[in-house]
């Protein structure tokens, strides 16, 4: 859970590798394992809804989900930058 946003990591920063992104990612989500395993569960539940809206509704709940993802590692970055800055 708590390494789940280093694949954006590698994408967002150019001069950050793999290994560093997995270091920084651990970082960034420190004291958050609760909120992001429910938010975790709250996606698997909506991908669910979508498979079950005969299967049609996962063209709409799959997008949401990254898109949500990504949001939230959007929101996780700022607040560790203010964090720093402070």
């Amino acid at each position: 859970i708590r390494i789940q946003f280093s694949k954006f990591l590698v994408v967002d920063k150019e001069d950050i590798g793999p290994i560093m992104a997995i270091k920084e990612s651990w970082d960034m989500t420190k004291g958050h394992t609760w909120d992001l395993f429910v938010f975790m569960l709250l996606m698997i539940v909506i991908n669910v809804l979508g498979v079950l809206a005969f299967g049609i509704g996962v063209f709409v709940s799959v997008p949401i989900s990254i898109i949500a993802y990504a949001m939230l590692y959007r929101k996780m970055l700022s607040a560790v930058s203010l964090t720093v800055k402070n």
